[in-house]
């Protein structure tokens, strides 16, 4: 039991760090946007709406170039 349990976090733990440079940019991005909302709910929407863009373009880029890893 011991040994599946370490095998499965290993898993985990691996599968973050493959996409730890994607979880930390969706992260800041989240927290710029909150920031907006602080500031003023019609600044927030500008603010999400212009970073589903730039995600929107970067995901398009990357099938474009033949998919993820």
């Amino acid at each position: 039991m011991l040994g599946f349990l370490k095998l499965s976090l290993k898993k985990l733990f691996k599968s973050l760090f493959d996409y730890i440079h994607n979880i930390l940019f969706l992260a800041g991005l989240l927290m710029i946007a909150v920031a907006g909302f602080m500031i003023n709910t019609i600044t927030g929407m500008i603010v999400s709406g212009i970073f589903l863009i730039i995600i929107a373009f970067m995901l398009d880029k990357n099938n474009q170039e033949g998919g993820g890893k």
